[in-house]
């Protein structure tokens, strides 16, 4: 009971603050369209400035102090254990590989000769626009 007594009057201090700061801050309405116009195009005009402040002071050192925290452990712990899994992946499908690439590029060849032979040139298309 006396926490939220406390919380109430701490509240209704900090309000009886706020609202004077909040009541000078709202601007008044424009009379006229074109004054709304005008105070549009001054707010386009400020927003790529804005974002890109935003985005170089706030956005980018977060990002970057993110990745420095990420890179420790994945440097430390997690990269060997996939490098390791990755070797040991290519150890056993590198023979399977090396024995069907003839195979693959055989049938690769085949592939490409029947699709060439499908597709009518480009000067084909053309003559066949004028028909």
């Amino acid at each position: 009971m006396r926490n939220i007594l406390t919380f109430l009057i701490v509240g209704a201090v900090l309000s009886g603050f706020c609202m004077p700061v909040l009541a000078q801050q709202v601007p008044e309405p424009p009379a006229t369209l074109d004054e709304a116009k005008s105070v549009g195009f001054q707010i386009l005009g400020e927003l790529p400035d804005s974002m890109r402040q935003v985005w170089r002071e706030q956005a980018l050192p977060i990002l970057y102090s993110m990745w420095d925290w990420a890179q420790g452990p994945w440097e430390n712990n997690i990269k060997p254990k996939v490098q390791e899994l990755l070797n040991w992946l290519l150890g056993f499908l590198g023979k399977e590989i090396e024995e069907r690439a003839p195979l693959i590029e055989e049938e690769f060849e085949k592939e490409k000769d029947e699709m060439i032979g499908d597709v009518p040139s480009v000067w084909e298309r053309f003559k066949n626009l004028w028909e």
